[in-house]
């Protein structure tokens, strides 16, 4: 039963991936051509540098940017482990130095619908609807915008794997798998533990904001099952993938920090104020709106409205079009509030024995996550107290969509519909659609636009390095002025 199980879960996962791959074509078709050149500068141009120096889990001292003094971007900490590690191995098989990190973001498409159904099966909800949140998660603004900007953060797979541990943990699934090892097979209790770990370290690994809400989540699942009646000694268990992350963030930190430490006056340079928590905060309305550059038929007036209203206040990250929602995760979001209004008037409850993810704890997680978000909430506490680093809180916004996700799935598993397999496939298929046309075939022109002019500046450069080493001797440098854009 468990294997037929496992095998259905792996081809819906499988199913949910290829759609999502195939939908990413509407934007990435055009763009296929130029696969092995820059596809942006600013931010992402430092991603492909980031790439190039890495040496497995520090970055390499070299003058081959920055000539002559060099570049140390260990002065920069992070924890880019796995993105960078995979970028690098990409470069180093194809001899081209674009082609890593622009796998990567192609990837992550798939990889991150396929993870996301796994998430949205813990809520109980499996088939069509599960596969088309999923893919609905893995293709939302935040990872199309970001991609070409801050392209680690937008690869949102180490956000799925720690939601997963989250909910693992305050459903009491992860006590419960625990428990069921005493007597597995010892294949079955290699397979998990493998699983675990990799599920850590992802998360871990794949950069500092979402292994910080991770954990942040994470204390609020401890705090769940306290409330729920969970021993000290159950407590103590639940709370290992937490601290594991903890200790690995903290381990993949290390170069960074001694390098920085070690040099006082850039030490300096890496501190942040408290009150950045607050200008970096999220914008709740852009959260709840959908995308205002839709291209469903009737709602221009809808897309200027919005934009208008919010130029007002005049640029900010947390107001920036990659922070909206769609109209799906809205929609989400309204079938958990109203589900959760008509359980409690029904007085509907879940059996103590189910280790499925209620709506109740989703809708916790939600106001947990809601008070990191907002300015002056509690990150700004968080800030005070524990570190400042953390400052750019409106990046929780991939999160607080998955969670809408998530709750509607937790609603809708609750009912019949997932039964009604024509209904179920029906509404899968108007959300893939919606979602195509919502948040998909908006970012087709941009990445166009900002792809090609990217390729003809890579092209430019690989001519005007070809002509250097002609005329200048191999291991004459050449004097590199530092810039920034901003």
């Amino acid at each position: 039963m468990m294997g037929s199980m496992t095998r259905r879960a792996l081809l819906e996962a499988s199913i949910a991936a290829i759609i999502a791959a195939v939908l990413s074509l509407i934007v990435f078709a055009p763009i296929l051509q130029w696969f092995a050149t820059g596809w942006s500068g600013g931010d992402m141009l430092s991603t492909y540098i980031n790439a190039e120096v890495w040496r497995g889990f520090d970055y390499q001292v070299t003058d081959q940017f920055g000539f002559p003094l060099g570049m140390n971007l260990n002065y920069f900490p992070g924890i880019d482990i796995t993105e960078n590690t995979f970028a690098q191995i990409v470069t180093n098989l194809t001899g081209r130095p674009f082609i890593g990190v622009n796998l990567l973001v192609f990837l992550t498409f798939p990889l991150v619908a396929f993870l996301a159904y796994f998430v949205v099966r813990m809520t109980g909800l499996t088939g069509a609807l599960a596969i088309a949140i999923a893919v609905t998660f893995s293709l939302i603004p935040f990872h199309w915008g970001r991609a070409l900007g801050h392209t680690y953060l937008a690869t949102l797979y180490s956000a799925v794997t720690g939601m997963a541990l989250v909910l693992l943990v305050g459903s009491g699934r992860f006590a419960q798998i625990l428990s069921r090892l005493r007597v597995a097979t010892t294949k079955k209790r290699v397979l998990t533990v493998v699983l675990i770990v990799v599920l850590i370290v992802v998360t871990a690994w794949t950069g500092v904001y979402y292994a910080a809400f991770t954990l942040i989540l994470g204390a609020a699942a401890l705090a769940w099952r306290f409330a729920h009646g969970a021993r000290w000694r159950a407590l103590g268990i639940d709370s290992l993938p937490f601290v594991a992350i903890l200790a690995l963030a903290f381990i993949g930190f290390l170069p960074g920090i001694l390098d920085t430490r070690a040099d006082p006056p850039l030490a300096a340079l890496s501190e942040r104020l408290p009150y950045e928590s607050v200008m970096f905060a999220g914008n709740l309305a852009v959260a709840v709106l959908p995308l205002p550059q839709s291209e469903l038929p009737g709602l221009d007036a809808y897309n200027k409205a919005v934009v208008e209203a919010i130029a007002v206040g005049g640029w900010v990250e947390s107001s920036a079009i990659t922070n909206h929602g769609t109209w799906i995760t809205t929609a989400a979001l309204l079938v958990l509030i109203i589900g959760l209004v008509l359980r409690t008037r029904r007085g509907r409850t879940e059996s103590p024995r189910s280790t499925r993810v209620t709506p109740t704890f989703i809708a916790y997680l939600i106001g947990v996550a809601l008070l990191f978000f907002i300015p002056w909430g509690l990150n700004y506490l968080f800030a005070g107290t524990v570190t400042a680093q953390i400052r750019a809180w409106n990046r929780f916004i991939p999160i607080l969509l998955l969670l809408f996700l998530l709750g509607a799935a937790a609603i809708l598993a609750r009912t019949r519909l997932p039964q009604r397999r024509f209904a179920s496939a029906l509404i899968a298929v108007i959300v893939l659609g919606l979602t195509a046309l919502d948040s998909t075939l908006p970012f087709r022109a941009a990445y166009a636009q900002n792809v090609s002019e990217a390729a003809e500046i890579t092209r430019a450069a690989e001519s005007y390095a070809e002509r250097v080493n002609a005329a200048i001797p191999e291991n004459c440098g050449v004097l590199q002025l530092p810039y920034m854009a901003y």
